[in-house]
């Protein structure tokens, strides 16, 4: 029987309603069951997921060992997870059918860009539309040789003693071990440095305009609460109904907005952290840039955005939930809302970046006490 196995984003299941961890299990769930799920069932194939693994044991050993022996591996990048793209890049080692979708905000890292991505639009015709290419392409998949992406094509050649020129990858035989400085056109300390003077307002403004949007939101909540409680008891459920709609009307602009809103969001953060990240491992790796004087400044900055961000998360969770409690309601209100929880959701993997660098804020510093 073939056997499928389905690597994602998971979140946690049973943390607090309306959590950032929360949002992620529920958002991940619906790519899982309305796309990669539904897609195996219908060719008859078993997809597992990580979190369903009931065989007692070490769950890491048993993650690598069905990303190894598993004849199809589906991988659900959406958010560009850290685990998620690390267990990817090993199943990249083996040349085996190996499938990626993704939630369609989502901006794929430059790794994955070039290899083709099944992109999810989270609406009913979307989710159908995403579970036909994907039953496509594992249809395809099983039918012939799989396309293998450049990392397996190398591994491959290398492994197999087949491999002709490849300095094109790894470099001509006779420079190894020769580090070049003059070819290397790659942007230093002091040139990433000044790109991060203006690189930050981008993504404060949009900060800004969402704490904004949730503050317009609420309030508008608010007064419709007020409208509805005012309502007679004896006033038939129409009278009710409308003043829904006009509230859903309303919800609709607002979680549109916020959708944009966080979609910019996520779009700032990504291209700040292709600034961040180097300059962060440049200083990593370098004794003489750990000692200049404006590397403690530029670490505590790192942090108080990522403690900063924390909080802020922490609020959207409680956001979330107030949201999806308002679509329990009605129908009217379901999609609106729906629109506005995954936009929160996206806010939480995004701000995952956040974390990274301060941890890697908090090696320099642990390497500067050395």
């Amino acid at each position: 029987m073939t056997t499928c196995f389905v690597i994602g984003p998971i979140g946690e299941e049973h943390a607090p309603l309306g959590s950032p961890a929360r949002v992620i299990w529920e958002s991940s769930l619906e790519i899982y069951e309305g796309v990669i799920q539904a897609a195996c069932t219908f060719l008859g194939i078993d997809a597992v997921r990580a979190d369903q693994i009931s065989i007692s044991g070490d769950i890491t050993d048993q993650i690598f060992r069905r990303l190894y022996e598993s004849d199809i591996v589906i991988a659900d990048i959406t958010g560009a997870n850290a685990n998620v793209m690390y267990e990817l890049g090993l199943r990249h080692s083996l040349n085996k059918l190996t499938i990626q979708v993704a939630d369609g905000s989502t901006a794929l890292p430059f790794d994955v860009k070039a290899i083709r991505t099944i992109m999810i639009n989270r609406t009913q015709f979307g989710l159908i539309d995403a579970r036909k290419k994907l039953t496509a392409a594992i249809e395809q998949g099983l039918q012939g040789a799989p396309e293998p992406v450049a990392a397996t094509r190398v591994w491959e050649a290398l492994r197999n003693g087949t491999a002709t020129d490849m300095s094109p990858i790894l470099g001509p035989e006779s420079l190894k071990g020769v580090p070049s400085i003059d070819d290397d056109d790659s942007d230093g300390y002091l040139e990433l440095m000044a790109k991060l003077n203006t690189a930050f307002e981008p993504l404060s403004a949009t900060t800004e305009e969402i704490a904004a949007c949730i503050v317009t939101i609420g309030e508008e909540t608010e007064s419709a609460t007020r409208e509805m409680n005012s309502v007679p008891d004896s006033a038939s459920p129409s009278v009710k109904l409308t003043l829904l709609r006009k509230f859903a009307d309303t919800l609709n602009v607002r979680g549109g907005d916020f959708d944009r809103l966080t979609n910019s969001f996520e779009q700032d953060l990504r291209e700040l952290d292709a600034q961040v990240s180097p300059l962060l491992e440049l200083i990593a790796t370098n004794e003489y840039l750990r000692s200049t004087d404006d590397v403690p400044e530029f670490l505590d900055a790192i942090s108080s955005l990522a403690e900063n961000a924390r909080e802020g998360m922490s609020g959207l969770g409680s956001f979330a939930a107030s949201v999806r409690g308002i679509g329990a309601m009605t129908k009217i209100l379901r999609a609106p809302g729906n629109t506005i929880v995954r936009a929160v959701a996206r806010m939480s993997n995004a701000a995952s970046l956040l974390d990274n660098w301060d941890v890697a804020a908090q090696r320099i510093r642990e390497l500067q006490q050395d």
